[in-house]
């Protein structure tokens, strides 16, 4: 069973590692083998509509990478992204659908481990005061433990797909600073939330 989170964490957003998967051209996608990996930015939780024997991974066909496969028609589309998953989900999960002619992967995974969505309830529910302390705690496991964490990760890929292009990819920001939103938190707690997705999206691009 994957643990669930009463709040996701951030949207998803491209980041690095090789070429951008949405700007990857049909033709270069043709004869390709697509495995999708990573948590519910990647499985597409959030959508309200679900493909039913994903249980509760939350995939959903409405998902950027079920999206791309079916705009670009790849020979195969392994779609093992899983939401609330974890960098060890990943691995002991999800890693399995890689292998040697898998030739396209796509991840989004770590805000799960670093405790984000747990930082963000924080936030919404005790208010500003609570805020800085939550999100730094957080961030303070990204800049520690997650580095390694997501090399494992990636070393896993690309020990089973040494010749597959992969994607990962990042969390964008929340909030916009002095705009109105459906949870009114103060611009103090906006400002952290957004820094910690900068600071995870940092680590992340430097481990991949």
């Amino acid at each position: 069973m994957k643990p669930r989170s009463a709040l996701p964490l951030f949207g998803t957003g491209l980041l690095l590692a090789g070429s951008p998967l949405l700007g990857a051209s049909p033709a270069s996608a043709a004869g390709g083998n697509y495995v999708a990996l990573g948590d519910s930015y990647s499985s597409g939780e959030g959508t309200g509509d679900y493909i039913g024997s994903a249980g509760s991974c939350d995939r959903s066909n409405h998902a950027h990478p079920a999206l791309w496969a079916a705009a670009n028609a790849p020979s195969s589309f392994a779609f093992a992204a899983c939401s609330g998953a974890t960098t060890t989900d990943a691995i002991n999960n999800q890693l399995s659908a890689v292998n040697g002619s898998t030739t396209l992967v796509s991840i989004s995974v770590g805000g799960k481990d670093a405790g984000f969505a747990g930082a963000l309830q924080t936030c919404v529910l005790n208010g500003t005061d609570a805020c800085p302390t939550a999100v730094n705690n957080a961030k303070s496991f990204v800049t520690s433990q997650l580095p390694g964490l997501l090399d494992q990760v990636h070393r896993g890929i690309r020990n089973r797909a040494p010749s597959a292009r992969v994607v990962v990819l990042g969390y964008p920001h929340l909030y916009k600073i002095g705009g109105s939103c459906a949870f009114g938190i103060s611009d103090t707690s906006r400002s952290a939330i957004n820094g910690a997705a900068d600071t995870i999206d940092s680590v992340v691009a430097d481990r991949a």
